[in-house]
Order: C-alpha cells, then sequence, then structure tokens
C-alpha cells in the first residue's frame, strides 16, 4: 500500500502583507485612522528564548504518515510555540511482537527540543498484533498501490482491553518501553483520544454494548477509559515517576458532560495531573466558558481540585472541512488568534493548535486528499495564521493573568451594559513581563468578516504600570501602531471599580480605536523590544 508523503522542497516565503486575496478583500481595520501611526511590526519571537507561554501547536497523525515533519521545524523555531502534541502511533512502533523502534518518533521529539519545543505524546492506538480486525486487512489488500485512509493505517479507535488480555499485556508492555526511552526528554504523556466518540470514531466498541441504552452505554464506555487509564498510567509512572499525566481528551460534543461526570464517577482524578478538551466549531468563544466551567466542576467536586485543564486540540480549515469552514486564510488567522485569547482569559494553562501542517492521505476514503488545517501548506510554505502564530507567541511570551487590571468598552461614548444598546464585546488583560496588555474584540463568527467599527477605551492601571507610549497592535499583518491621543487621569470614575484606590490608581481613556472581530492589543511600546 502506497502512503508515501509527496516530496516537495520546502517554501518558506512569507505571505505578502498587501495581498489583499488573503484577507478575503476585507480592508485593513487600522488604516487611515487619524489618530494611529504605523510605527513597525512586531518582533518574532525565537522559542529559546520564550520563558513560559500557553502556545501549543499539533504535530499529530505523523504516526500515520501524513506529512514531513521536516518541513516544519525552521519555521517553528520563530513561532513562539512552547508545546507540540504528538501521537505516538502503537502500529509504527511495534511491527513485531516486542521489538520496538522509536528511530521516527526520536527525530521529531529531538528536532522539536532543540528549537525550544517541548513535545508531549499522546498515546494511542491499535496494533494488528495485537488487535486485529479483519475488515482492515480486507480493505487495504483490496486498494493495494492506493492511498489507504489513515484510519486503517493506524487502526485508530482500536481500544486493547476489547481485544483480551494478550493485548492489555502488548500494551503495557509498549508504554514501558516507550516511557524508557523518551525518559529526561518527554514528561508528559495523554491517554488516548476523544474517547467519548463510541460506538465509532477513536473508541471502537463494535456490539460490546448493543443491549445497553444510550446512558448506560456511555457510563460504561467513560469507565472502561478510566480503566485504561489506570494501567497506563501505572506502567508510565513504573517507568517515570515524574511523569505528568494526561486523560480525558474529550470531544466537546453535547453529551460531554455526562461523558465527563462518568468519568470523574469512575476515579478518574486518581490517576491523572492533566485534563484535555477540544472544543472544535467556527466560533471560538461560543459556550467555551461554560464547558470550561462545567470540567473545572466536575474535577474540584471529585477529588481533582490538583488537576490543570489543557485546551488541547482545535483548530479552522482554509479548504472547506466538515462544516468549520468555508475556506479562507484570513478566516483561520483570525481563529486562531481568538483561540490563544480565549483559552488564556478562561485558565486554560496550555492551549493547542490544530495543527501545524496541511496533512495528506488523511482519508481517501471520502476524497479528502488534503486536510487543510494546517498553519502550514503541505510545502511547508506558511499561511497567513503563522504570521498571526508569531504574534500570539510574542505576545503571551511569559503573560500572567492580571485580575486587578481593568478595561471597560463605549461605542461612540455609550457604555456597552447601557440598556440603550449591547453588543457583546470580548476583553482580556495579562501582563507580559510585568508590562500590561489590554485586547478587544466581537465575538462574530469569524466567516462572517465584521465591518470594522469605532469605539472609546478606558484603561484601570497601577501607577506602577508602564503604559506612558501606547501602542496597538494588529496580530494579524503583525503591524504596530502608536496611539497618538490618550487621556491620562487619576480621577475620573463616576462609579469606579470595586477595589479602586485613587492614591495608586488611575485610568487612561483612548478614543476613536477600531474593533473588528479577532482581538487587537494595546500595550506599552516597550514590549517591542
Amino acid at each position: 500500500m502506497d502512503t508515501t508523503i509527496m516530496q516537495l522542497p520546502p517554501c518558506n516565503v512569507m505571505p505578502k502583507a498587501g495581498d489583499a486575496k488573503l484577507y478575503g478583500l476585507n480592508m485593513n481595520p487600522l488604516e487611515n485612522r487619524h489618530n494611529l501611526e504605523l510605527i513597525g511590526n512586531l518582533p518574532k519571537p525565537n522559542n529559546l528564548n520564550v520563558k513560559k507561554s500557553i502556545i501549543g501547536i499539533g504535530y499529530e497523525t505523523l504516526d500515520r504518515d501524513t506529512f514531513d515533519p521536516r518541513l516544519t521545524y525552521e519555521l517553528m523555531k520563530n513561532s513562539g510555540v512552547k508545546w507540540a502534541r504528538m501521537q505516538t502511533g502503537w502500529i509504527k512502533c511495534e511491527k513485531e511482537k516486542g521489538v520496538y523502534d522509536f528511530k521516527w518518533l526520536d527525530e521529531t521529539v529531538d528536532s522539536l527540543l532543540a528549537i525550544g519545543i517541548q513535545p508531549w505524546l499522546s498515546v494511542s492506538f491499535g496494533n494488528p498484533l495485537y488487535t486485529p480486525v479483519e475488515g482492515y486487512a480486507d480493505y487495504a489488500e483490496k486498494h493495494l498501490g492506493e492511498k489507504v485512509p489513515s484510519t486503517v493505517r493506524g487502526y485508530v479507535g482500536e481500544v486493547p482491553m476489547y481485544h483480551g488480555k494478550e493485548a492489555v499485556k502488548g500494551w503495557k508492555n509498549y508504554l514501558a518501553a516507550m516511557t524508557k526511552h523518551f525518559k529526561g526528554r518527554v514528561t508528559h504523556w495523554e491517554i488516548w483520544n476523544e474517547p467519548n466518540t463510541a460506538p465509532y470514531g477513536f473508541w471502537k466498541t463494535y456490539n460490546l454494548y448493543k443491549d445497553c441504552n444510550r446512558s448506560e452505554f456511555e457510563k460504561k464506555c467513560a469507565e472502561d477509559y478510566v480503566e485504561l487509564v489506570r494501567i497506563s498510567s501505572e506502567e508510565i509512572r513504573k517507568a517515570d515517576p515524574d511523569a505528568k499525566i494526561i486523560g480525558g481528551s474529550i470531544s466537546l460534543s453535547l453529551d460531554a458532560c455526562f461523558f465527563m461526570r462518568n468519568m470523574v464517577n469512575a476515579g478518574l482524578a486518581k490517576y491523572i495531573d492533566i485534563l484535555t478538551f477540544h472544543p472544535y466549531g467556527t466560533n471560538p468563544e461560543f459556550g467555551l466558558e461554560v464547558r470550561y466551567d462545567n470540567i473545572r466542576y466536575e474535577l474540584d467536586t471529585h477529588g481533582g481540585s490538583h488537576i490543570k485543564i489543557w485546551q488541547g486540540e482545535t483548530g479552522m480549515p482554509t479548504i472547506q472541512r466538515m462544516g468549520l469552514s468555508s475556506g479562507n486564510e484570513y478566516v483561520q488567522a483570525k481563529f486562531l488568534t481568538r483561540r490563544y485569547t480565549s483559552d488564556f482569559k478562561i485558565g486554560c494553562e496550555m492551549s493547542s493548535y490544530f495543527m501545524v501542517i496541511d496533512k495528506q492521505n488523511y482519508n481517501e476514503r471520502t476524497g479528502e486528499k488534503v486536510c487543510g488545517m494546517g498553519v502550514l501548506k503541505c510545502t511547508g510554505s506558511p499561511k497567513l495564521s503563522y504570521q498571526a502564530l508569531q504574534s500570539m507567541g510574542y505576545l503571551f511570551d511569559s503573560a500572567e493573568k492580571a485580575e486587578d487590571l481593568y478595561i471597560r468598552i463605549n461605542i461612540h461614548g455609550t457604555p456597552l451594559m447601557s440598556h440603550l444598546r449591547h453588543i457583546s464585546m470580548v476583553t482580556n488583560k495579562f501582563r507580559r513581563n510585568g508590562v500590561p496588555v489590554f485586547s478587544y474584540h466581537v465575538p462574530e463568527n469569524p466567516e462572517m468578516s465584521l465591518e470594522p467599527g469605532i469605539i472609546d477605551i478606558q484603561l484601570w492601571i497601577d501607577e506602577k504600570d508602564k503604559l506612558e507610549n501606547p501602542v496597538l497592535i494588529d496580530p494579524i499583518r503583525g503591524n504596530v501602531y502608536e496611539i497618538k491621543e490618550v487621556e491620562s487621569c487619576k480621577r475620573g470614575f463616576k462609579y469606579p471599580p470595586v477595589g479602586f484606590d485613587e492614591n495608586v490608581q488611575g485610568f487612561v481613556t483612548i478614543r476613536g480605536l477600531p474593533f473588528v472581530d479577532y482581538p487587537l492589543f494595546i500595550t506599552d511600546k516597550s514590549v517591542l523590544g
């Protein structure tokens, strides 16, 4: 069966900032503004200099030979990315019982570490030596010489426990060997991927629970998943006592809250350090806070208050796919900036964007020869979203949430909370190396390409905070603008925020700024270095 990746020369030419086609012919919202002066571009981050960041990227499906990782390293080293999710591919590591080959993983793990990116490994999926499926073999034989879907090539969704004791023993031996091999290089291990997609998807039960109703079925699948986490975490921690175990990896479908409750009831919190979730959808903010709060509540009330929450996988394609996008580089770039900003705002300690590069040969059965989820094209050429990724990587370097900062939005002088006009505006505030950073955007569907509007902004800062030379940053274009007209005052809040101390705190008013459907950032010029 031919699953060869096209060997195309790398093409690292950046998108032309002025190419209107990249932006879907949308105007630059910051152009020709009387109070803004373009003074330069946001610096490009060097990953090795980034101390701490939530910014992650996906290297998934490498185990199914869907892309050439060598095309990614040169651009990724200046992306600001600090984390990379990889899938380990049991089927690719063990082709003869008891004989393990991790060379293909070594190459990518070591290459990422060399450019300042920490890989975290999602252990998965089945292996025909232990989890044979006759239908897969038949399909591959009939399509010999053609591209076979990666779901077949990787035995995706074949759970060891459903294939008997020998399969479980083989799985445990595989985990032990792999953990020993990567000890000192990899510290975070995720158990499986999207177990709540049964009976098909990534957790295939076939007819195992055919007599159960839906509620009973989901409960049994959740209990089985927790058992897989238990046996997997034990083997990993035997080999590396300092290992961090990641569980959940849940797809946020409509029934995700039930699966979450069933997992914690089955004792998930006893075995994991981090829980991941996958909030796919066209609008990054839609239901995000409610979903996060539900996960946090279930963990906290079932012995898991110590468990961190990561956003483990989600993205937006530049081609039509699964109803996620009509296909546009500008839409993808907007989605990416909103994804990282929103995940940081709700409290995620890491956010992983799916994925680094477009995949090939992903699902030939459906005619999908290229899966356009990447920030790079199949050739390694960067998309507009890569430029946005660099901006987010730079801005969120050493970012710390700052609950003491305050931002209020007025539209033409009318407070947003006025009963006369209510417009949903998402705001965020943090400090980057001690310097205050604010962002704001309208959470419209990114495919709608909202026409720019005008607002006034009030920022509440401490006297110690540096905001002497405020600038406005467009993260997609990477442009930095000096804000010319700024009002500063110690007093002036008719109704000051709770805790406001006029002796050490004041506010800054900036009038006539544009707003769009992706975050614009206000900070001090000193952030530029």
